[in-house]
């Protein structure tokens, strides 16, 4: 007996074939050694998150993808958290660009509650970028 394809499993589907599509652009974009090449994959990432974002509110309307709302307070929290790894991502890509793989880096945090060591935590061993491992710096 044939089994009937519902639109809530098609929308499922097709979620997951954005997320898979949207890391695959982010992979191309942050190896592209192509400007123009980086700035197409750049924004076909986009495409596809905005597009996995439309299916989701579609699921979500329709029952299929449920979600509580997270409380304000949590939702603040969450926010200065990201502010803070944007500015940490930020502070290490303009190291790196001005003067590479060299100490010192600024250390990222360590919240054990979310599990995070942000960026500038890690640094590089036996000489720099590509000449060993990576470890935290304590």
């Amino acid at each position: 007996m044939m089994q009937m394809l519902h639109d809530e499993d098609i929308a499922r589907e097709t979620l997951v074939g954005c997320k898979l599509m949207s890391d695959t652009y982010t992979d191309a974009a942050l190896e592209s050694a192509d400007p123009a090449l980086m700035e197409i994959f750049s924004k076909l990432h986009h495409e596809h998150i905005m597009s996995a974002h439309r299916v989701w509110e579609w699921l979500n309307r329709h029952g299929a993808y449920p979600v509580r709302q997270a409380h304000p307070q949590q939702v603040e929290e969450t926010r200065r958290f990201l502010d803070q790894l944007v500015h940490q991502t930020e502070q290490f890509c303009h190291g790196v660009a001005s003067r590479g793989f060299a100490e010192p880096y600024p250390r990222g945090g360590y919240d054990a509650a979310r599990g995070y060591e942000g960026p500038g935590s890690f640094a590089p061993v036996n000489g720099g970028y590509g000449q060993g491992a990576w470890s935290p710096r304590r």
